[in-house]
């Protein structure tokens, strides 16, 4: 039997779903992107994921700094009632000048 799920999945806010990102070895004001969904009013948590790695869960208002490596990533931001949705960024390492 399959499970109906009510209402909208997370709409991921950040990061942007096909943007590049730049992280700078050194710079710790590139240290992190922030992780942030809207969510519907009944959602309590939501759960994040890079692939199948959990990153960390926040409230719906709340937000979670995520430390990436250089690359493609699918983020992941499931709520605590099954509904989910992704975002795919690159991130490049550039040289700090």
């Amino acid at each position: 039997d399959s499970i109906e799920r009510s209402g909208r999945p997370p709409e991921i806010v950040s990061p942007a779903s096909g943007r590049i990102y730049a992280l700078r070895p050194g710079d710790p004001s590139s240290a992190g992107i922030v992780l942030q969904a809207r969510s519907e009013a009944d959602v309590a948590r939501v759960y994040w994921f890079q692939g199948k790695t959990f990153l960390g869960a926040a409230g719906p208002r709340e937000s979670l700094t995520w430390r990436p490596m250089p690359g493609l990533h699918r983020i992941v931001a499931l709520d605590d009632h099954g509904r989910s949705s992704s975002s795919t960024v690159t991130m490049q390492s550039t040289e700090m000048q």
